[in-house]
């Protein structure tokens, strides 16, 4: 198989010959791809996704586009759009501008030939919302903005937050994948798997054996944040042993 048809088989719990892999916020993409053989690589701009789309080709593996949600926008320049919500009218115009920002960026993404997004979603968590804020205010909006791009080849929804994140709004969200950080959201994947049926990114530095089969090897694919001086080539090993198992 291919990186992108592992990746589209995981995606729709297909059969694959082995679990694909990836890391995100890897800071260099090529440079990693110098070494290893990633199953996705993840892009921070549209410019980005194009070299590395230019320089790998078809055989090579998917290219991703991280693009911040709308309240991730807002936070990462220094605003909350919540701090607005007693004043309805004032708030949903604020909010829609954020949803603007957020679509614009991913049609670029996905105008440069980068076969998904990785939709990193920030904010789903006290102090920068309340269970009411979000789900009342920016859920709904999450969701029509997935909606518009879940034609994409392999979109990656991110729940990009700690452990008091509101997972069980996002779990059902469109995307190909479900991912989070183990270390910062302490979900295992069996639980998380319970909350949403479809394919979870997760588990690249714990056992992977025990998660393929915690997931009955269906909709596995491995990832987290990249780790540096981390030698990915056990994970290669690790991933070759499955492979190896799964051969008739």
């Amino acid at each position: 198989m291919t990186h992108r048809e592992r990746l589209v088989a995981a995606a729709r719990g297909g059969p694959m010959d082995r679990p694909p892999w990836f890391v995100w916020d890897a800071g260099n993409a090529a440079a990693l791809l110098a070494n290893h053989a990633p199953d996705a690589v993840v892009a921070s701009s549209p410019e980005e996704a194009k070299q590395l789309l230019g320089s790998t080709g078809e055989e090579g593996p998917a290219v991703l586009v991280e693009v911040l949600n709308p309240l991730g926008l807002a936070l990462h320049e220094g605003d909350n759009p919540n701090r607005l919500l007693d004043k309805p009218d004032a708030a949903t115009r604020e909010l829609d501008r954020w949803v603007e920002r957020c679509r614009e960026a991913l049609s670029l993404a996905l105008e440069s030939g980068a076969d998904g997004v990785l939709y990193r979603l920030r904010g789903a968590e006290p102090p920068h919302s309340t269970p009411m804020e979000f789900g009342g205010y920016h859920l709904e909006r999450e969701r029509a903005l997935l909606e518009e791009i879940r034609d994409a080849r392999f979109n990656v929804l991110l729940a990009d937050g700690g452990k008091d994140t509101y997972i069980d709004f996002l779990t059902d969200l469109p995307a190909h994948a479900f991912a989070w950080d183990d270390n910062k959201l302490p979900y295992t994947a069996r639980q998380v798997r319970e909350m949403r049926p479809g394919a979870l990114a997760c588990g690249l530095y714990g056992d992977l054996s025990k998660t393929w089969n915690d997931l009955q090897g269906v909709g596995v694919v491995f990832a987290g944040p990249a780790r540096e001086r981390f030698d990915y080539s056990e994970v290669e090993v690790k991933i070759a042993e499955i492979e190896k198992a799964l051969r008739p």
